[in-house]
């Protein structure tokens, strides 16, 4: 088993002190996948405050972050290790956390109590691999199978329905049968999850590895109205779009919301707890996309406009316009060209300035028209985009616009 030297030193602290201790939970499942841990998990006998002062007395930092649960943070040589003493889960009224936990001595009783076997496994220098419930067989077979009653599992805690999918997306699990019957049987209890959680849940689902059998499956088991209300049966999203896609939440959920009706779409992009700016991005994906439907071009200077309106997402709503089947693939060849030439993307990259406008006449509102103006000739022939021939254009347009206000 390779870990870090950090990891080893925090197991040995505790095993030195007379407790037990284990790697535990997916930085053991990713380490037997031969996958790289995101974070590093422990479990233990020692109690959290006499763990916490253990490691404050070895001289490392500990952060309380879950002390009543049991979980103490200690950074070993800034490594942090999330350390949780052996407990059992109170009940659950709220179908998210337990009303109380219990510290525990045994190993087992904890182990008992987690969602899936693959995360349900544990392992220590002395004891070696403990398995209670078949999850390295589960691994090997590639399965998701949540450990003992599925269903108590999921009425425990209903996040873990969003959980399964996440996990499938992201390693490439089956969802054992089972499970997959309690998902369907207990799935209202998403009503209670709140929507901070279910886009965090979904995020990750979408920018998988295997996203695409990961959403067939939790369309299959009918859990997209309790992620959009919006949702009917009938939108269908083509799901093998999404995998397609650069794995970034923007145009994989632009993807996922292409097959709902525009108003809809725009419902349910509001609904979701997210960023602004992934709203926006994700938004002008599914402009972008469907004004290409609707005017489809193939010129450079469509090609140009279109990247000035839509800058970092233009390549992207091209793409996704192109797997919908709106382009035959002649604008996302314009877009991939005119991204590789030089022409001003913004008024900021005009060889001229707001002052340099003021200067020549123009009055309030007329600078920023001036400017927007310049802007068009200069996508339409970037090699005006000089200084000279734009002072030119801007004295031509500022005398034009006052002979018409004095016809006025």
């Amino acid at each position: 088993m390779v870990y870090p030297r950090e990891v080893r030193m925090a197991m040995e602290i505790l095993e030195n002190s007379g407790y037990e201790a284990y790697l535990v939970g997916g930085c053991l499942r990713n380490i037997l996948m031969g996958k790289e841990p995101h974070d590093w998990d422990m479990t233990t006998s020692a109690l959290p405050l006499d763990c916490a002062k253990m490691f404050s007395a070895e001289g490392h930092h500990v952060i309380e972050t879950g002390i009543k649960h049991g979980t103490v943070t200690v950074l070993m040589g800034g490594l942090p290790i999330e350390i949780t003493t052996f407990r059992i889960d109170g009940a659950y009224s709220d179908s998210r956390h337990p009303e109380s936990v219990t510290f525990t001595p045994c190993l087992d009783e904890d182990l008992a109590r987690r969602d899936f076997t693959v995360n349900a496994m544990a392992w220590g220098e002395k004891r070696g691999l403990v398995d209670l419930f078949s999850g390295k067989s589960d691994l090997e077979m590639m399965l998701l199978r949540a450990v003992g009653d599925p269903k108590k599992r999921f009425e425990e805690d209903a996040l873990r329905i969003l959980r399964a999918f996440r996990f499938a997306s992201e390693h490439g699990f089956e969802i054992e049968e089972e499970t997959k019957e309690a998902i369907i049987e207990k799935r209202s209890g998403l009503l209670n999850i709140s929507r901070e959680r279910i886009y965090s849940e979904l995020c990750r689902t979408l920018v998988g590895d295997f996203s695409t059998n990961a959403i067939d499956t939790l369309i299959e088991c009918g859990i997209m109205p309790y992620i959009f209300e919006e949702y009917e049966d009938s939108f269908a999203p083509d799901t093998k779009i999404i995998e397609k896609l650069p794995q970034n939440i923007e145009p994989r959920l632009a993807a996922l919301l292409a097959f709902f009706p525009s108003e809809k779409a725009e419902k349910a992009l509001s609904s979701l707890k997210m960023s602004n700016k992934e709203r926006l991005g994700t938004k002008k994906l599914l402009e972008g996309a469907e004004m290409i439907k609707n005017e489809p071009f193939s010129d450079a200077v469509s090609a140009r406009k279109f990247i000035c309106r839509f800058g970092d997402f233009a390549k992207h709503s091209t793409e996704l316009a192109f797997l919908l089947g709106y382009d035959s693939g002649e604008a996302k060849k314009a877009i991939d060209e005119a991204s590789e030439t030089e022409f001003p993307r913004g008024i900021d990259a005009l060889k001229v300035s707001g002052s340099d406008v003021i200067a020549l006449g123009a009055l309030g509102r007329m600078t920023g028209e001036v400017l927007s103006f310049l802007l068009m000739k200069a996508i339409e022939d970037p090699k005006r985009n000089n200084r000279e021939e734009l002072i030119s254009i801007a004295k031509e347009y500022i005398l034009e616009r006052k002979n018409e206000h004095s016809n006025n």
